[in-house]
């Protein structure tokens, strides 16, 4: 006879969701801390006196939409109404090219709803001669510089013969090298050893050229995108 397992059955339990199409959803077991309340730390900080920061939101905005706390950058309204625009002309762009998509216009498209203000916001902090590292979904790079023509980009998607790269790259994958915008890869986190190496050389050569980076979530073991630049 076997011996008699001492272990209580299998259990399988299903969690229940918060909130289902058509009902009002809770979200109160969020933790969500007030405007202005998460620290900032000083950018030389160890990466470990930040990880408390992985278990919180940084919120700069207040419920009555005013910047607060150490994280308000004190931005001029211009700048500001300029990021603005940028986010706006991101989000535009996204929802007809990806009609164009729908419609067999364009074989592939990538969106990049909701993450406008990353790479707005990086394009608005780079300078002449700083050199992008980017992912797919980053458009925002390019569109809110005022060098890189929209009829251009989306010849990129059609790859019709006005297209820059003359075909040779998937739609979306742009290359830019005036506007110092490394050619995107289809594989996900090629570029991030790239990035490093030209900060090295920046660094080496004692200039003040920065290199943002972007990888998708797929690439960090479903973690959020990860964020590197190097500025001497």
């Amino acid at each position: 006879m076997k011996p008699e397992n001492p272990h209580p059955p299998l259990r399988l339990h299903v969690p229940e969701p918060t909130g289902r199409p058509g009902c009002k959803t809770d979200f109160s077991y969020l933790r969500v801390a007030p405007a202005g309340a998460v620290r900032r730390p000083s950018i030389d900080v160890a990466p470990a006196d930040t990880s408390d920061l992985a278990y919180t939101l940084v919120r700069v905005l207040d419920d009555e939409g005013r910047a607060v706390g150490p994280w308000d950058p004190q931005a001029d309204p211009a700048l500001l109404v300029r990021g603005l625009r940028a986010m706006l002309k991101t989000r535009i762009f996204d929802a007809r090219m990806l009609i164009a998509q729908r419609q067999k216009k364009i074989s592939f498209y990538m969106q990049c709803l909701g993450e406008e203000a990353i790479a707005c916001a990086h394009a608005l902090t780079l300078h002449d001669g700083d050199m992008c590292f980017p992912t797919y979904r980053q458009q925002g790079l390019l569109l809110a510089r005022d060098d890189v023509p929209l009829a251009e980009m989306i010849c990129q998607l059609m790859s019709n013969e006005r297209d820059p790269l003359k075909g040779r790259q998937l739609p979306v994958m742009y290359s830019y090298k005036r506007a110092g915008f490394f050619t995107i890869s289809g594989n996900l986190a090629t570029q991030f050893i790239q990035a490093v190496g030209w900060g090295m050389a920046s660094a080496i050569k004692g200039d003040t050229k920065m290199t943002p980076r972007s990888h998708r979530p797929g690439s960090a073991t479903g973690r959020p995108p990860k964020r590197t630049s190097t500025r001497r």
